[in-house]
């Protein structure tokens, strides 16, 4: 049984946790950890969060992809207390792309028969939009499933420790067998590491309270719009897509504005909800907000 260190507590290091535990002895290190207040510091806090197919190509990765998708919907039967849940999921295309290339449509049919799946009629398309798909896929409360998945793992014997590391060399004295770097981003400025080829995308997540009970999302190719639902009466919105920036920004008030960013509404499936996004010329943020 080898010592394996696992430095990251989000979704990944987690995820990656609960599946090497079951024949190692593991220890997760982290700043930040599942159960405390949210923080922009880590990502995970603020994901929607939820299963979309599609969007990869290699066999590896297709298959990767379908497993995870069927470990999660199973949680939902074995697990009502995780917080992730069933929902249906409209994902609407803009590029040139046929049947032919929704390569998973024909995979995993006790789902997706039972999900219900079916591409959208063209007339019931917005408009710009050359196809749509819908079936029923998992959504989850991070708040929720990361302290849930925490105490799983405690239960079976992870160990969790809190630490602000700076370096993976700090890491040594854990008498680890292997290290796992679950930083996400965070590679990029691990002193010892230092990856270049990581690149930051930041986004904007709005959380409202609303009772809409469908996933929507649509992507054009520069704006990544969706509105996700975690049936607890509250509905993530977004999204902005934009490269290399960094700078972080958390804002509270009822109304949210970053990157100025103007929210188009519009009438979809019989619902309100965002449907488009146009941003504007840059601006100051820290002397706007």
């Amino acid at each position: 049984m080898a010592h394996i260190t696992i430095l990251g507590a989000g979704i990944t290091g987690l995820a990656t946790a609960s599946l090497i535990s079951r024949s190692h002895k593991v220890t997760i290190v982290a700043r930040n950890l599942p159960g405390d207040e949210p923080s922009i510091e880590w990502a995970s806090p603020w994901a929607g969060a939820l299963t979309v197919l599609g969007g990869i190509d290699s066999t590896r990765d297709k298959k990767m992809q379908l497993r995870s998708f069927s470990e999660l919907w199973n949680m939902n039967a074995r697990h009502p207390d995780s917080g992730i849940k069933r929902i249906t999921l409209e994902d609407i295309f803009d590029d040139d792309r046929s049947e032919d290339d929704i390569w998973w449509k024909n995979f995993m049919p006790e789902i997706l028969i039972l999900g219900q799946f079916r591409f959208i009629s063209s007339d019931r398309l917005p408009s710009g939009a050359t196809m749509g798909v819908t079936y029923k896929t998992v959504v989850l409360n991070p708040s929720v499933f990361l302290p849930w998945l925490r105490k799983q793992l405690e239960n079976s014997g992870v160990e969790f420790k809190r630490m602000d590391v700076e370096s993976l060399s700090e890491l040594k004295p854990l008498g680890h067998d292997i290290l796992i770097n679950a930083t996400g981003v965070g590679s990029a400025s691990l002193r010892d590491v230092r990856d270049q080829d990581m690149q930051m995308i930041r986004g904007q997540t709005i959380v409202v309270k609303h009772s809409y009970d469908k996933v929507m999302q649509r992507d054009d190719g520069k704006n990544y719009t969706y509105a996700i639902p975690r049936l607890d009466g509250t509905v993530i919105l977004g999204g902005v897509r934009q490269h290399g920036r960094t700078l972080s920004i958390e804002c509270t008030n009822a109304f949210l504005v970053c990157s100025l960013t103007i929210w188009t509404i519009t009438k979809f499936s019989g619902t309100m909800l965002v449907c488009a996004l146009q941003e504007t010329p840059e601006f100051d943020l820290k002397e706007s907000i």
